[in-house]
């Protein structure tokens, strides 16, 4: 797919989203989400796509352009979710040519220019599109996924082509992730499983986990790392 054809499947999706749940982007009861940088995820030289599938943004807002937005555009909002994600894909990128203390030295601090620079690499999906809170009921995730969005976002993550990673964030999403998929195959203590063209699928924490931020980082890498050595 090309970005054009990208960008109207994807509006026309949102479109007819909205107007069968009545979650409607004007009155800010549906925040858009998809890839961030539609040029760069198509392009040739994008070799590692990367899904990060979240609960629900906290307020309305457009997540695309909300993840890369400058501090001052931005002075109030807390970047912990973001810097975390930042470096769990610098991680998913760099996994199989940089040892494990190159990539954490590289992203042990994170500053706007690496936060905008990965995140403009990757594709971030939330559960459920009507804005929560600052914690969501998991019950009420997975009720809202059945009502509103089990229809949709399986087509919408269908218009992103082949996903190399999906990383499902916080309890709850990767079950609404398996019925995207008609049901996945978990395996290692429910960790990972594979779709049937080959997306690596792992169950994780939310990125504003209380966990420290390199425990994180170190548990993504021990659950990945063996799975690259195998193939």
């Amino acid at each position: 797919m090309n970005v054009l054809d990208y960008k109207k499947s994807l509006q026309d999706l949102f479109n007819e989203w909205q107007l069968n749940t009545g979650m409607f982007i004007k009155n800010k009861k549906f925040s858009p989400d998809g890839i961030i940088n539609p040029d760069i995820w198509f392009s040739e030289v994008n070799k590692t796509r990367i899904l990060f599938v979240l609960k629900e943004t906290n307020n309305w807002c457009n997540l695309c352009d909300y993840v890369c937005c400058k501090k001052k555009d931005g002075h109030n909002i807390k970047w912990q979710t973001w810097y975390n994600l930042t470096r769990w894909t610098y991680l998913l990128r760099h996994i199989q040519d940089q040892s494990f203390d190159e990539m954490w030295k590289r992203v042990k601090y994170v500053d706007e220019g690496k936060r905008i620079y990965n995140m403009e690499r990757v594709a971030l999906v939330n559960v459920n599109k009507e804005p929560g809170g600052k914690s969501t009921n998991t019950d009420e995730l997975k009720n809202a996924f059945e009502k509103c969005n089990k229809a949709y976002l399986p087509r919408e993550i269908a218009l992103f082509g082949h996903i190399d990673y999906i990383v499902c964030c916080g309890k709850g999403v990767s079950h609404c992730l398996s019925q995207c998929y008609g049901g996945l195959d978990w395996k290692n203590k429910h960790t990972i499983a594979r779709t049937a063209d080959g997306t690596l699928v792992i169950d994780f924490v939310h990125p504003q986990s209380r966990e420290k931020k390199n425990d994180l980082f170190k548990r993504l890498y021990d659950i990945v790392n063996p799975i690259i050595n195998q193939n």
